[in-house]
């Protein structure tokens, strides 16, 4: 009877430490050599198999509120869910209104209009047995709609336009590249169709 207990404490404890040790050493690493290092948050695990801990050993009750409060990683999670629910709400299948795919050589796009004014483009690349390169990417955006063509800014600051050719069928006509990192981003020539 006592393994059970004894079990969900020790399981229990693994995510807050990993939690706190990763935590402390992304702020050394910053603080000591200019690095960002990302920390290994595991948010909710911890808390629940702790919570179970305090119940299944008859520990007092009033422990369940510090179990989740200590927790750095559910913490964090908690802090970033509303952005992370509004990036996720700004491309969500529940905003598209418009879908338009392509595809030039090796390449194929799926870009997504919503109406949060949001676009998503999704690009994948076919390459040969052997050969190295970008696979995917994902870029997200902006859109304004003037008239019959849209005029797409991407978050990295690389702008497109689309001009309506057909009823269904956009041609990119316009598009600047900022950096010389985002030719992989580019559309310039594409046809999409919806």
């Amino acid at each position: 009877m006592t393994a059970l207990p004894n079990l969900l404490l020790v399981a229990g404890l693994f995510f807050p430490v990993v939690s706190l040790l990763t935590g402390m050493g992304s702020i050394v690493s910053r603080w000591r050599y200019k690095k960002h290092s990302s920390p290994v948050f595991i948010p909710l695990i911890g808390p629940v198999l702790l919570t179970g801990w305090v119940i299944s050993a008859d520990e007092p009750l009033w422990m369940i509120a510090i179990v989740w409060v200590a927790d750095i990683g559910t913490l964090a999670f908690l802090a970033a869910s509303p952005k992370l629910f509004r990036d996720w709400w700004r491309t969500s299948s529940f905003t598209r209104v418009m879908v338009l795919n392509g595809t030039k050589g090796n390449q194929s796009a799926i870009l997504t209009l919503h109406s949060t004014g949001h676009y998503l483009l999704k690009k994948s690349w076919i390459r040969p047995r052997g050969q190295t390169g970008i696979v995917r990417l994902g870029e997200p955006g902006t859109f304004t709609q003037l008239g019959d063509r849209y005029e797409l800014t991407s978050h990295a600051g690389l702008r497109r336009l689309l001009q309506k050719t057909d009823e269904r069928a956009y041609r990119v006509e316009k598009e600047d590249l900022p950096k010389e990192e985002l030719r992989d981003d580019s559309l310039r020539g594409w046809v999409l169709r919806a």
